[in-house]
């Protein structure tokens, strides 16, 4: 039997200290590359603005008025505008970026990071491995697109805007932050300005195209409900008059009543049918097993058995008496004995004539319930149809109900929209201007040097552990 080896901490201080080249190895080259790709990294910087956005419901024409209340989905939707590609292509419009976006970008200057350097090394190493024809081409199609690049339309300047712009809701207020990224500080301050006057303008611009196009829209849908409205209130007519809805209405009243009463009654018979059908299993039982019936409750009472009972208790205990005087033969013990069977012979009469009286109660009972049964499932079809109409009723009644509501607000809102069509329904304030961002929101600096401290130790360990297992592997015998 081989022992169990234990292991100790030693031991693991002992594999990193025959390993500690590999650990040290390990944890600078880690701590070289993410120390590279931290400090060659073009900086990126934030400039913020605050803006103030209400939704402004105009009053209506019957006096009331919206109550302001907080609305996520508003906002939500207000940040999805902002965000838009129209509000973005307005920026670009604004600062006239497609004549003068190069001077915040100057092409000559641009500082390629790590990664990009990497990937355009392996480009060109791969195209001069490439026949001359090839590489050829492959250069005059990295010149066409660089010089694709340098002539960005508004739509491509839009699109690259509207990748760098973060909008939050500050929590329980009316407030949205508007945040914009990029490696030139003054050009990230320019759009985060920009912005709430584009975002304001796209908002008159969709508010003044909806009015007038709701107001085509519902004139249309307004004739459409009015022919509607007209052909649902003649088909609820035509309804309560074929099916007599006021008769219907009256016997819904009273049917409910009734199913209770029938209920009730039923739950009654029920019971009573399973209590006589209980007694003539129990008698049967009796019967079966040869025990006397007696002990049934119900013929326990029965006053006639009780009597006869009685009579035979007297009749034996006289026959007791008369043994000890006379002989078995004698006329007086016949006679005794006579009326002794008597008796007996009149109580199981008795006793059958009870038990037929307890059949005939539970046939009673069983009929009783079936018919109970039978006008329950009858009233209960009845309601099933008196619903079913009055379903329909229903049906139609709420179709002219809708129509009609639907038509009154459509001409409601006809009268509104054309009082309110030049009125801005989303008011916009600027609570802060983005100032000059001073410092750069990335890379992180002084977090990865962290983080590459940390991974370059656990890299070298877990690989020094991992060379260890195999060299203990490789010497173990199979």
């Amino acid at each position: 039997m081989q022992k169990e080896k234990e292991i100790h901490f030693s031991d693991y201080l002992r594999v990193i200290w025959n390993r500690k080249g590999i650990v040290v190895t390990t944890f600078l080259l880690t701590l070289i590359v993410v120390s590279i790709a931290t400090f060659t990294a073009t900086p990126i910087y934030r400039a913020s603005t605050q803006i103030l956005v209400e939704k402004s419901d105009p009053p209506l024409l019957n006096g009331r008025s919206f109550v302001k209340r907080y609305e996520p989905q508003f906002f939500q939707t207000q940040s999805q505008i902002i965000k838009s590609q129209n509000v973005t292509k307005k920026v670009v419009e604004i600062l006239e970026l497609e004549t003068n976006y190069e001077t915040y970008f100057p092409a000559g200057k641009s500082k390629p990071s790590l990664v990009k350097a990497t990937v355009t090394y392996i480009k060109s190493f791969i195209a001069g491995l490439l026949p001359s024809g090839s590489a050829g081409k492959g250069q005059e199609a990295s010149a066409s697109t660089d010089e694709e690049q340098t002539k960005l339309t508004a739509d491509s300047l839009a699109t690259i805007i509207k990748k760098n712009v973060v909008v939050k809701p500050v929590a329980d207020s009316s407030l949205l932050d508007i945040h914009y990224k990029s490696e030139n500080p003054e050009f990230a301050k320019l759009i985060a300005n920009t912005l709430p006057q584009a975002y304001t303008e796209e908002i008159m611009a969709i508010n003044l195209n909806s009015s007038g196009y709701a107001i085509r829209g519902m004139t249309k849908k307004e004739d459409i409900e009015k022919n509607s409205l007209a052909q649902s209130e003649k088909a609820l007519q035509a309804f309560m008059k074929e099916n007599d809805i006021i008769t219907v209405e009256n016997r819904i009243a009273i049917i409910p009543q009734k199913l209770a009463d029938l209920s009730k009654r039923m739950t009654e018979a029920e019971a009573k049918r399973e209590e006589q059908e209980a007694l003539l299993n129990q008698i049967a039982e009796l019967k079966k097993n040869k025990i006397n019936a007696d002990t049934i409750p119900i013929l326990a009472k029965n006053n006639v058995l009780q009597s006869l009972r009685d009579q035979i208790l007297k009749s034996e205990q006289h026959i007791t008496e008369l043994s000890q005087k006379y002989g078995d033969k004698h006329p007086v013990m016949i006679r005794a004995r006579a009326d002794l069977k008597n008796l007996q012979r009149k109580k199981y009469q008795e006793t059958e004539k009870s038990i037929q009286v307890i059949k005939n109660e539970y046939d009673l009972a069983h009929k009783n319930e079936l018919n109970v049964k039978k006008l329950l499932n009858q009233t209960k079809n009845e309601v099933l149809d008196l619903n079913e109409k009055f379903i329909q009723y229903g049906i139609l009644k709420r179709e002219v109900d809708a129509n009609r509501a639907l038509f009154d607000t459509l001409n409601l809102r006809i009268k509104e929209q054309g009082v309110t069509e030049y009125t801005q329904q989303v008011n916009v304030w600027v609570t802060e201007q983005a100032g000059l961002p001073e410092f750069p929101v990335s890379p992180k600096k002084m977090r990865n040097m962290i983080l590459g401290v940390i991974l370059g130790l656990l890299g070298g360990v877990g690989l020094a552990f991992f060379l260890e297992y195999f060299a203990t592997a490789a010497k173990e015998p199979n």
